[in-house]
């Protein structure tokens, strides 16, 4: 609590700046349509914004039917073909940070296709 007061304190009297979170990226993944035959590429296409100029990094995870699989740290982020089967619906969530803290996500999803 009283850090919370002493945060508010120094944004009001202008002694010092409270960190602003970075926005949003853009994310898809390719192929649109995908099939149990294609690799999955989760990739940044809008590059988020961080108000006071700070470095972005990113976090991507991947989901598969509602469950997390886990946190990929290689950018752009891959599925295997192999790891796919029809039906599945695949999604790829993207989570910026700034040096000391998160920004809100954003996600991709794709559908596996049959290639039978």
């Amino acid at each position: 609590m009283r850090r919370a007061a002493f945060l508010l304190a120094l944004a009001l009297t202008g002694c010092g700046s409270l960190n602003e979170l970075p926005t949003a990226p853009v994310v898809a993944i390719s192929p649109a349509e995908p099939t149990d035959n294609d690799l999955l590429i989760c990739e940044i296409v809008e590059e988020s914004v961080d108000p006071d100029g700070d470095e972005v990094t990113y976090e991507f995870s991947w989901w598969v039917d509602g469950l997390e699989l886990g946190v990929v740290d290689v950018e752009p982020a891959w599925v295997a073909a192999e790891q796919t089967l029809p039906g599945e619906v695949w999604r790829c969530v993207v989570t910026p940070l700034d040096y000391s803290e998160q920004g809100p996500t954003a996600n991709a999803s794709v559908t596996i296709g049959d290639t039978r």
